[in-house]
């Protein structure tokens, strides 16, 4: 099998045939929004002091996203992760928008 090529458009070719059939649980991205609270790092105030998807460590002034399950991440790290998967990397709870 010839490896996968990214194509003008972005799209992985020879993937997608792999996949043809699999239900897409990426994330819109007023869903994405919807499903973050975000809020700057301090030290004192949120218990983990690194990012589950980086393994870097928070610095004061960090965005942070935080998931329904309570599990934060740098936002940047968080919005990828969202953008391929549809759930918590830590604790597999699914995404869902918070409840205001």
């Amino acid at each position: 099998m010839k490896p996968c090529k990214t194509s003008k458009k972005g799209k992985l070719e020879g993937a997608e045939r792999l996949f043809v059939g699999i239900v897409s649980t990426t994330l819109s991205e007023e869903e994405l929004s919807k499903c973050l609270k975000i809020s700057i790092y301090e030290p004192l105030q949120i218990k983990e002091s690194k990012c589950s998807i980086c393994q870097e460590e928070f610095i004061a002034g960090d965005e942070i996203g935080r998931m329904g399950c309570n599990h934060g991440y740098h936002v940047v790290c968080v919005n990828q992760w969202l953008q391929l998967k549809n759930w918590c990397p830590v604790c597999k709870v699914s995404a869902k928008p918070w409840v205001l």
